[in-house]
């Protein structure tokens, strides 16, 4: 009959396993450490890397991407707007500063609106700051220019209203009238023009001789246009000094011409006074008393026209009284 074994006491012994042993003089990895664990690490710490320089660059490229088109989007504000700046001439460029700042700033706030990060607007910033400055100096550039084109057209302007001024009034040649502030007025404001643009005095002294000149000339013409040859020549002799040497000479022939003909008219209307009634004997006056031979000729083309025109006038009259004559027989 079989037997089941018993236990002699309550005591586990500790025995090793049959067969099964530990070689302690195997490299720690063998067990997975060591060397091999190091190698691991770096592998999955080099992928890592890898992934994340990859997200990285991909982030960098789509940054650089929409930031290009931010600056385009920029840069061809800044045409338009230098171009529509441009385009204000004279006093109008004066508004051309406002325009262009709160244009830029309107079109790229909505530039930068479009952006998706910090790193975006950030450069984008520094760019649109850059493109406004060249913007600012190029429309400033221009205002300047027209502002100076104006401020000359203006200043030329009212230089040339005051010689129309001084020539309609060119009887009041008393010392303080329409002449003499006209001149004056002119002075001040070639003075003024001066400061403001920076004119050489030298240059500036030569500007008030001319337009001095030119006034008292304007003057003279005016006076000749008048058939005013003796107040032309007395004003000449009075404002000859101050008349540039150029203007001398045109108006010296313009006044001895003026002279002629108002001596010539004169003398003419003194001989038609005598002889109206006598055509030839008038013509025998002159040639007998006119010595100077222009001054001659001058009267006797006077004389010419007054003549025909008081045999016309006297063919009108006959005419008149035929048909009036006519009229009553008729009746």
């Amino acid at each position: 009959m079989p037997t089941v074994p018993m236990a002699k006491d309550n005591t586990v012994q500790r025995n090793a396993l049959p067969g099964v042993r530990v070689d302690t003089t195997q490299p720690l990895s063998a067990f997975g450490g060591g060397e091999a664990l190091t190698q691991t690490n770096e592998a999955v710490h080099s992928l890592n890397k890898e992934v994340t320089d990859f997200a990285v660059k991909q982030k960098q490229n789509a940054d650089d991407v929409r930031i290009q088109e931010a600056d385009l989007q920029s840069s061809i504000a800044q045409t338009d707007i230098q171009n529509q700046a441009k385009q204000m001439l004279g006093k109008n460029a004066l508004g051309a500063p406002d325009y262009m700042t709160n244009e830029w700033k309107k079109r790229t706030d909505k530039i930068r609106e479009g952006l998706s990060n910090d790193q975006q607007k950030h450069a984008f910033d520094k760019i649109s700051s850059v493109r406004y400055a060249d913007l600012y100096g190029s429309v400033q550039s221009h205002v300047t220019t027209e502002s100076k084109k104006y401020d000359g057209e203006l200043t030329e302007s009212y230089l040339k209203n005051a010689q129309n001024v001084a020539a309609a009034n060119y009887q009041d040649v008393a010392p303080g009238g329409q002449i003499d502030q006209s001149v004056y007025l002119q002075e001040q404001a070639l003075r003024k023009y001066g400061e403001r643009n920076g004119i050489p005095d030298e240059l500036l002294k030569n500007k008030i001789a001319t337009t001095t000149s030119s006034t008292h000339s304007a003057v003279i013409e005016q006076m000749l246009a008048n058939n005013n040859d003796q107040l032309a020549s007395e004003y000449y002799k009075a404002k000859k000094d101050v008349i540039l040497p150029e203007d001398r000479l045109k108006l010296e022939k313009a006044i001895e011409q003026g002279v002629m003909l108002g001596e010539g008219q004169r003398t003419a209307d003194e001989v038609f006074a005598k002889h109206s009634d006598n055509r030839n004997a008038a013509f025998d006056y002159v040639k007998n008393k006119v010595k100077d031979p222009e001054l001659r000729k001058q009267t006797e083309d006077q004389l010419d026209r007054m003549f025909t025109r008081q045999n016309l006038a006297q063919r009108a009259d006959n005419q008149k009284n035929y048909q009036l004559a006519s009229q009553l027989v008729e009746q």
